[in-house]
């Protein structure tokens, strides 16, 4: 979408492989702010498939939004061992 196309949920769930409903309820959160506007709807199997594209005319806006690198998941520590206390009669 940075490069000024317009996407649909669909389209970013695919192309993020996450799912679809995620995808859209963030949207509509970026909708909501004012992020993303509407661009448009298709009929897609008796549903209205809606299209979106950025509002944000500065380039360093879309650039924070943009999904990161993926880094390597960080390596799970061991949780510490807790003592037992003794109990005090």
């Amino acid at each position: 979408m940075s490069d000024g196309r317009k996407a649909s949920p669909r389209d970013i769930a695919d192309e993020l492989e996450e799912k679809l409903s995620n995808v859209a309820y963030h949207v509509r959160i970026l909708v909501d702010a004012r992020a993303l506007r509407p661009a448009g709807t298709k009929q897609v199997r008796g549903a209205q498939q809606h299209f979106y594209r950025w509002s944000l005319k500065p380039k360093w806006a879309r650039d924070m939004l943009e999904e990161p690198e993926k880094k390597k998941p960080a390596a799970k520590k061991n949780p510490k061992k807790r003592k037992k206390r003794k109990k005090r009669e």
